[in-house]
């Protein structure tokens, strides 16, 4: 396969896998190309979601709903939509989405219902330091946030709680968490 464009991550689901890129993203069912979405824009994560949806963060254009049955992309407001969508993870009936300037985006994406955006939690002192670059759910029932200056934290009960280091060291080389 060839995509002509900079590949910079690939996501497995029970259908196929999706491929993003810098240049819109790629989806393929049983090896074939099946839905080429997304042209001119950089996508920075990917999350499949229930029901076959899967979720797109983009660099600057907001969240955008896949659905591979369908091969539909709907496009969802995210706050300032200018800003990077860093990273996406569902919780429950809540989807988090890290972005950077805005800090650790909540909404609620009960099916029952349109999705509605619930917090906003700062993560870090103005703009250039509000960032999320990644996300991680654990069994604990935890989210853990990987952030820009304040590193590693968790997301539980609707609040961001910060880790707590036993040596100022250990803070030290935790202050900016890029993957999880």
């Amino acid at each position: 396969m060839e995509f002509g464009v900079g590949l910079t991550c690939m996501s497995f689901s029970k259908k196929g896998f999706i491929v993003r890129t810098n240049n819109g993203y790629y989806a393929y069912q049983s090896g074939h190309l099946v839905a080429r979405q997304l042209e001119n824009i950089y996508v920075t994560s990917i999350l499949h979601g229930t029901q076959d949806i899967i979720w797109i963060g983009t660099d600057g254009k907001g969240v955008y709903q896949y659905y591979q049955d369908e091969s539909f992309a709907k496009s969802y407001e995210i706050g300032d939509k200018n800003l990077p969508v860093r990273a996406i993870c569902l919780f429950g009936n809540n989807m988090l989405i890290g972005t950077k300037g805005e800090g650790l985006l909540v909404f609620d994406v009960n099916e029952n219902r349109p999705i509605q955006h619930i917090n906003t939690i700062n993560v870090g002192n103005g703009r250039a330091y509000n960032a999320v670059f990644s996300l991680c759910p654990s069994r604990d029932g935890r989210i853990w946030v990987g952030a820009d200056v304040d590193g590693l934290g968790y997301y539980k009960d609707g609040q961001l709680l910060r880790m707590d280091y036993t040596r100022a060291a250990d803070a030290a080389v935790t202050s900016s968490i890029y993957s999880i």
